[in-house]
Protein backbone atom coordinates (compact mmCIF):
# COMPACT_ATOMS: atom_id res chain seq x y z
CA UNK A 1 0.00 0.00 0.00
CA UNK A 2 1.36 3.43 -0.90
CA UNK A 3 0.89 5.88 1.91
CA UNK A 4 3.08 8.03 4.07
CA UNK A 5 4.39 6.34 7.20
CA UNK A 6 2.75 8.08 10.12
CA UNK A 7 3.88 6.27 13.23
CA UNK A 8 6.59 8.83 13.97
CA UNK A 9 4.25 11.81 13.63
CA UNK A 10 3.66 13.69 16.87
CA UNK A 11 1.40 12.88 18.60
CA UNK A 12 0.13 9.89 16.61
CA UNK A 13 3.14 7.83 17.62
CA UNK A 14 2.56 8.45 21.34
CA UNK A 15 2.69 4.97 22.75
CA UNK A 16 1.34 5.34 26.26
CA UNK A 17 -1.41 3.89 28.35
CA UNK A 18 -4.96 4.90 27.60
CA UNK A 19 -7.88 6.51 29.35
CA UNK A 20 -10.56 8.77 27.99
CA UNK A 21 -13.28 11.21 28.93
CA UNK A 22 -16.69 12.35 27.85
CA UNK A 23 -17.84 15.96 27.54
CA UNK A 24 -16.33 18.55 29.88
CA UNK A 25 -18.70 21.15 31.22
CA UNK A 26 -17.89 24.82 31.34
CA UNK A 27 -18.38 24.82 35.10
CA UNK A 28 -14.88 23.47 35.70
CA UNK A 29 -13.26 26.76 36.74
CA UNK A 30 -9.63 25.60 36.85
CA UNK A 31 -9.79 23.93 33.48
CA UNK A 32 -11.60 26.86 31.91
CA UNK A 33 -8.85 29.24 33.02
CA UNK A 34 -5.99 27.24 31.48
CA UNK A 35 -3.73 29.08 29.06
CA UNK A 36 -1.50 27.57 26.40
CA UNK A 37 2.17 26.71 26.38
CA UNK A 38 3.43 24.41 23.65
CA UNK A 39 6.78 22.93 24.77
CA UNK A 40 9.58 23.89 22.41
CA UNK A 41 7.49 26.44 20.49
CA UNK A 42 6.69 30.11 21.03
CA UNK A 43 2.93 30.68 21.09
CA UNK A 44 3.25 33.16 18.20
CA UNK A 45 4.62 30.26 16.09
CA UNK A 46 1.72 27.93 16.83
CA UNK A 47 -1.15 27.03 14.54
CA UNK A 48 -3.58 27.97 17.31
CA UNK A 49 -2.24 31.54 17.27
CA UNK A 50 -2.68 31.77 13.49
CA UNK A 51 -6.20 30.38 13.75
CA UNK A 52 -7.18 32.90 16.39
CA UNK A 53 -5.88 35.77 14.25
CA UNK A 54 -7.81 34.42 11.25
CA UNK A 55 -11.00 34.68 13.32
CA UNK A 56 -10.35 38.37 13.94
CA UNK A 57 -8.82 38.17 17.42
CA UNK A 58 -6.10 40.73 18.13
CA UNK A 59 -2.49 39.77 18.71
CA UNK A 60 -2.71 40.82 22.35
CA UNK A 61 -5.95 38.94 23.02
CA UNK A 62 -4.71 35.84 21.19
CA UNK A 63 -1.74 35.57 23.52
CA UNK A 64 -4.05 35.75 26.56
CA UNK A 65 -6.59 33.20 25.32
CA UNK A 66 -7.91 30.67 27.82
CA UNK A 67 -9.70 27.37 27.50
CA UNK A 68 -13.13 28.92 28.01
CA UNK A 69 -12.41 31.27 25.10
CA UNK A 70 -11.49 28.31 22.87
CA UNK A 71 -14.71 26.51 23.75
CA UNK A 72 -16.71 29.61 22.90
CA UNK A 73 -14.97 29.89 19.54
CA UNK A 74 -15.51 26.20 18.79
CA UNK A 75 -19.22 26.69 19.46
CA UNK A 76 -19.37 29.65 17.07
CA UNK A 77 -17.15 28.40 14.26
CA UNK A 78 -17.62 25.05 12.56
CA UNK A 79 -14.32 23.79 11.18
CA UNK A 80 -14.42 22.53 7.61
CA UNK A 81 -10.72 22.57 6.71
CA UNK A 82 -8.94 19.29 7.46
CA UNK A 83 -5.56 20.91 8.08
CA UNK A 84 -7.07 23.30 10.65
CA UNK A 85 -8.96 20.45 12.30
CA UNK A 86 -5.96 18.13 12.65
CA UNK A 87 -3.45 20.86 13.51
CA UNK A 88 -5.62 22.16 16.35
CA UNK A 89 -6.25 18.63 17.62
CA UNK A 90 -2.50 17.98 17.75
CA UNK A 91 -1.68 21.27 19.42
CA UNK A 92 -4.32 20.86 22.10
CA UNK A 93 -2.71 17.54 23.04
CA UNK A 94 0.77 19.06 22.98
CA UNK A 95 -0.49 21.98 25.09
CA UNK A 96 -1.54 19.44 27.73
CA UNK A 97 -5.22 20.22 27.18
CA UNK A 98 -6.28 16.94 25.57
CA UNK A 99 -9.85 17.47 26.72
CA UNK A 100 -10.02 20.34 24.20
CA UNK A 101 -9.02 17.89 21.48
CA UNK A 102 -12.03 15.77 22.40
CA UNK A 103 -14.30 18.83 22.51
CA UNK A 104 -13.00 19.85 19.08
CA UNK A 105 -13.74 16.40 17.69
CA UNK A 106 -17.17 16.13 19.30
CA UNK A 107 -18.19 19.52 17.87
CA UNK A 108 -17.01 18.76 14.33
CA UNK A 109 -17.88 15.12 13.62
CA UNK A 110 -19.29 16.02 10.20
CA UNK A 111 -15.77 16.76 8.92
CA UNK A 112 -14.92 13.04 9.03
CA UNK A 113 -16.89 12.59 5.80
CA UNK A 114 -14.46 14.90 3.99
CA UNK A 115 -11.19 13.41 5.24
CA UNK A 116 -9.02 11.13 3.12
CA UNK A 117 -7.59 7.92 4.57
CA UNK A 118 -4.35 9.49 5.79
CA UNK A 119 -6.13 12.25 7.68
CA UNK A 120 -8.73 9.83 9.04
CA UNK A 121 -5.90 7.64 10.29
CA UNK A 122 -4.29 10.66 11.94
CA UNK A 123 -7.41 11.94 13.65
CA UNK A 124 -8.41 8.53 15.03
CA UNK A 125 -4.94 8.17 16.51
CA UNK A 126 -5.00 11.71 17.87
CA UNK A 127 -8.39 11.04 19.42
CA UNK A 128 -7.02 7.94 21.10
CA UNK A 129 -3.92 9.76 22.31
CA UNK A 130 -6.05 12.58 23.69
CA UNK A 131 -8.15 10.03 25.54
CA UNK A 132 -5.01 8.48 27.01
CA UNK A 133 -3.65 11.83 28.09
CA UNK A 134 -6.73 12.56 30.20
CA UNK A 135 -5.89 12.21 33.87
CA UNK A 136 -8.07 14.02 36.36
CA UNK A 137 -10.75 13.30 38.93
CA UNK A 138 -13.32 15.09 36.78
CA UNK A 139 -12.69 12.78 33.83
CA UNK A 140 -14.01 9.26 34.26
CA UNK A 141 -11.92 6.62 32.55
CA UNK A 142 -13.54 5.32 29.38
CA UNK A 143 -11.32 2.75 27.72
CA UNK A 144 -14.00 1.97 25.15
CA UNK A 145 -13.59 5.26 23.29
CA UNK A 146 -9.82 4.91 23.07
CA UNK A 147 -10.14 1.27 22.00
CA UNK A 148 -12.62 2.18 19.27
CA UNK A 149 -10.39 5.00 17.98
CA UNK A 150 -7.29 2.84 17.72
CA UNK A 151 -9.21 0.02 16.07
CA UNK A 152 -10.64 2.43 13.51
CA UNK A 153 -7.10 3.65 12.75
CA UNK A 154 -5.93 0.06 12.41
CA UNK A 155 -8.72 -0.72 9.97
CA UNK A 156 -7.60 2.15 7.72
CA UNK A 157 -3.89 1.25 7.64
CA UNK A 158 -3.39 -2.17 9.20
CA UNK A 159 0.33 -2.15 8.39
CA UNK A 160 1.01 0.74 10.77
CA UNK A 161 2.35 -0.06 14.24
CA UNK A 162 0.99 2.85 16.31
CA UNK A 163 -2.60 1.56 16.71
CA UNK A 164 -1.32 -1.90 17.65
CA UNK A 165 1.13 -0.55 20.23
CA UNK A 166 -1.50 1.62 21.85
CA UNK A 167 -4.10 -1.16 21.92
CA UNK A 168 -1.65 -3.56 23.55
CA UNK A 169 -0.82 -1.02 26.24
CA UNK A 170 -4.48 -0.24 26.77
CA UNK A 171 -5.26 -3.92 27.36
CA UNK A 172 -2.28 -4.42 29.65
CA UNK A 173 -3.41 -1.50 31.81
CA UNK A 174 -6.84 -3.08 31.99
CA UNK A 175 -5.15 -6.39 32.89
CA UNK A 176 -6.84 -7.93 29.83
CA UNK A 177 -3.78 -10.03 29.06
CA UNK A 178 -5.50 -12.41 26.67
CA UNK A 179 -6.68 -9.47 24.55
CA UNK A 180 -3.20 -7.93 24.77
CA UNK A 181 -1.59 -11.07 23.40
CA UNK A 182 -4.09 -11.27 20.53
CA UNK A 183 -2.57 -7.97 19.32
CA UNK A 184 0.98 -8.52 20.57
CA UNK A 185 1.65 -11.76 18.73
CA UNK A 186 0.63 -10.64 15.21
CA UNK A 187 1.99 -7.17 16.00
CA UNK A 188 5.47 -8.56 16.62
CA UNK A 189 5.18 -10.69 13.49
CA UNK A 190 4.34 -7.62 11.40
CA UNK A 191 6.75 -5.30 13.27
CA UNK A 192 9.51 -7.53 14.65
CA UNK A 193 11.85 -4.57 15.20
CA UNK A 194 9.44 -2.36 17.16
CA UNK A 195 11.18 -1.64 20.48
CA UNK A 196 8.01 -0.53 22.28
CA UNK A 197 6.22 -3.77 21.43
CA UNK A 198 9.09 -5.76 22.92
CA UNK A 199 8.89 -3.68 26.08
CA UNK A 200 5.17 -4.36 26.24
CA UNK A 201 5.81 -8.06 25.75
CA UNK A 202 7.96 -8.07 28.91
CA UNK A 203 5.17 -6.23 30.76
CA UNK A 204 2.69 -8.76 29.42
CA UNK A 205 4.69 -11.73 30.69
CA UNK A 206 5.09 -10.18 34.13
CA UNK A 207 1.37 -9.43 34.11
CA UNK A 208 0.66 -13.13 33.77
CA UNK A 209 1.89 -13.48 37.33
CA UNK A 210 5.22 -15.14 36.57
CA UNK A 211 7.32 -14.24 39.59
CA UNK A 212 10.73 -15.56 38.63
CA UNK A 213 12.59 -13.17 36.33
CA UNK A 214 14.49 -16.12 34.87
CA UNK A 215 11.21 -17.63 33.66
CA UNK A 216 10.17 -14.27 32.20
CA UNK A 217 13.47 -14.02 30.35
CA UNK A 218 13.20 -17.59 29.08
CA UNK A 219 9.79 -16.82 27.59
CA UNK A 220 11.07 -13.56 26.09
CA UNK A 221 14.09 -15.26 24.51
CA UNK A 222 11.80 -17.85 22.94
CA UNK A 223 9.60 -15.08 21.59
CA UNK A 224 12.33 -13.08 19.82
CA UNK A 225 13.69 -16.28 18.34
CA UNK A 226 10.25 -17.16 16.98
CA UNK A 227 10.02 -13.69 15.40
CA UNK A 228 13.67 -13.74 14.23
CA UNK A 229 14.08 -10.22 15.59
CA UNK A 230 17.49 -8.70 16.35
CA UNK A 231 15.72 -5.81 18.08
CA UNK A 232 13.87 -8.27 20.30
CA UNK A 233 17.14 -10.08 20.95
CA UNK A 234 18.83 -6.83 21.96
CA UNK A 235 15.92 -5.68 24.13
CA UNK A 236 15.65 -8.98 25.99
CA UNK A 237 19.37 -9.29 26.66
CA UNK A 238 19.53 -5.65 27.81
CA UNK A 239 16.55 -6.26 30.11
CA UNK A 240 18.28 -9.36 31.50
CA UNK A 241 21.47 -7.37 32.12
CA UNK A 242 19.42 -4.64 33.80
CA UNK A 243 17.74 -7.20 36.07
CA UNK A 244 21.15 -8.55 37.04
CA UNK A 245 22.41 -5.06 37.86
CA UNK A 246 19.42 -4.50 40.16
CA UNK A 247 20.32 -7.46 42.36
CA UNK A 248 21.45 -6.80 45.91
CA UNK A 249 24.32 -7.33 46.17
CA UNK A 250 25.02 -6.59 42.49
CA UNK A 251 26.63 -9.38 40.44
CA UNK A 252 30.29 -9.41 39.60
CA UNK A 253 31.42 -8.20 36.19
CA UNK A 254 31.87 -11.75 34.97
CA UNK A 255 28.11 -12.41 34.95
CA UNK A 256 27.42 -9.20 33.02
CA UNK A 257 30.19 -10.00 30.57
CA UNK A 258 28.77 -13.49 30.02
CA UNK A 259 25.42 -11.98 29.06
CA UNK A 260 27.12 -9.49 26.73
CA UNK A 261 29.10 -12.30 25.13
CA UNK A 262 25.89 -14.29 24.66
CA UNK A 263 24.26 -11.26 23.03
CA UNK A 264 27.24 -10.81 20.73
CA UNK A 265 27.08 -14.46 19.72
CA UNK A 266 23.44 -14.05 18.68
CA UNK A 267 24.28 -10.89 16.75
CA UNK A 268 27.06 -12.78 14.97
CA UNK A 269 24.39 -15.17 13.73
CA UNK A 270 22.14 -12.34 12.52
CA UNK A 271 25.09 -10.77 10.69
CA UNK A 272 26.07 -14.12 9.19
CA UNK A 273 22.50 -14.51 7.93
CA UNK A 274 22.81 -11.23 6.03
CA UNK A 275 21.44 -8.61 8.41
CA UNK A 276 23.05 -5.29 7.46
CA UNK A 277 20.65 -2.56 8.55
CA UNK A 278 22.65 0.40 9.86
CA UNK A 279 20.85 0.42 13.19
CA UNK A 280 21.74 -3.25 13.55
CA UNK A 281 25.39 -2.58 12.66
CA UNK A 282 25.49 0.28 15.16
CA UNK A 283 24.29 -2.07 17.90
CA UNK A 284 26.51 -4.91 16.70
CA UNK A 285 29.73 -2.87 16.62
CA UNK A 286 28.75 -1.22 19.89
CA UNK A 287 28.63 -4.62 21.62
CA UNK A 288 32.01 -5.48 20.15
CA UNK A 289 33.46 -2.22 21.40
CA UNK A 290 32.06 -2.70 24.91
CA UNK A 291 33.80 -6.09 25.03
CA UNK A 292 37.05 -4.72 23.65
CA UNK A 293 36.74 -6.69 20.40
CA UNK A 294 37.72 -3.89 18.01
CA UNK A 295 39.56 -5.85 15.34
CA UNK A 296 36.43 -6.94 13.43
CA UNK A 297 34.71 -3.56 13.45
CA UNK A 298 36.53 -1.83 10.54
CA UNK A 299 35.88 -4.69 8.10
CA UNK A 300 32.18 -4.80 9.02
CA UNK A 301 31.68 -1.07 8.50
CA UNK A 302 33.83 -0.88 5.35
CA UNK A 303 31.76 -3.73 3.91
CA UNK A 304 28.67 -1.58 4.44
CA UNK A 305 30.43 1.44 2.90
CA UNK A 306 31.24 -0.60 -0.21
CA UNK A 307 27.51 -1.02 -0.89
CA UNK A 308 27.35 2.67 -1.78
CA UNK A 309 24.91 3.49 1.02
CA UNK A 310 25.65 6.67 2.96
CA UNK A 311 26.93 5.74 6.40
CA UNK A 312 25.53 7.54 9.44
CA UNK A 313 27.90 9.66 11.48
CA UNK A 314 27.26 7.45 14.50
CA UNK A 315 28.42 4.35 12.64
CA UNK A 316 31.42 6.27 11.34
CA UNK A 317 32.16 7.21 14.95
CA UNK A 318 32.36 3.53 15.85
CA UNK A 319 34.78 3.11 12.95
CA UNK A 320 36.84 6.03 14.27
CA UNK A 321 36.92 4.58 17.79
CA UNK A 322 37.93 1.15 16.54
CA UNK A 323 40.86 2.58 14.55
CA UNK A 324 42.01 4.50 17.62
CA UNK A 325 41.71 1.42 19.82
CA UNK A 326 43.80 -0.53 17.29
CA UNK A 327 46.36 2.30 17.21
CA UNK A 328 45.63 2.90 13.53
CA UNK A 329 46.08 6.64 13.85
CA UNK A 330 46.28 7.62 10.18
CA UNK A 331 43.02 5.78 9.44
CA UNK A 332 41.39 7.42 12.46
CA UNK A 333 42.49 10.88 11.32
CA UNK A 334 41.03 10.30 7.87
CA UNK A 335 37.65 9.32 9.34
CA UNK A 336 37.76 12.30 11.71
CA UNK A 337 38.43 14.75 8.87
CA UNK A 338 35.44 13.33 7.03
CA UNK A 339 33.24 13.72 10.12
CA UNK A 340 34.43 17.28 10.74
CA UNK A 341 33.10 18.33 7.35
CA UNK A 342 29.69 16.66 7.82
CA UNK A 343 27.06 19.45 8.07
CA UNK A 344 24.54 17.07 9.63
CA UNK A 345 26.57 16.69 12.83
CA UNK A 346 25.60 19.16 15.55
CA UNK A 347 28.11 21.41 17.29
CA UNK A 348 27.72 19.43 20.49
CA UNK A 349 28.45 16.15 18.72
CA UNK A 350 31.44 17.72 16.96
CA UNK A 351 32.83 18.57 20.40
CA UNK A 352 32.26 14.96 21.43
CA UNK A 353 34.19 13.74 18.38
CA UNK A 354 37.03 16.13 19.16
CA UNK A 355 37.23 14.67 22.69
CA UNK A 356 37.44 11.18 21.23
CA UNK A 357 40.38 12.22 19.07
CA UNK A 358 42.15 13.77 22.04
CA UNK A 359 41.82 10.48 23.90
Amino acid sequence: MNHQKLTCTDPTCSEVSCNTVGHHKDGNKDRMEETFENPGMAFSESFLYSWLLSLGMSDEDSKKVKSKDILSLLDKHTITDSNTFISLAVEFVNNKTPWLTLELIDRNTSIYKTLDDINLFKIYLIEGVACMAMDSDESPVDYLRAEKSFKMAHQIFNDESAPIVNLVELYIHQKSFQEAFLWLDPGLSAHPHNVRLWGLYIEYVFGLGIKEKKDVMDMAHKMWRSKNSWVGCSYVFDAEISFEMEKDPPPDNQKIQELQQAKLKEFDLFFGAGESDQEFLLEYTGIMGSLGEFSKIPAIIWQKKSSGEKISWRLNTHLLQSHLALNQISEAKAIYQHLKSDPDISEQNQKYLALIMKG
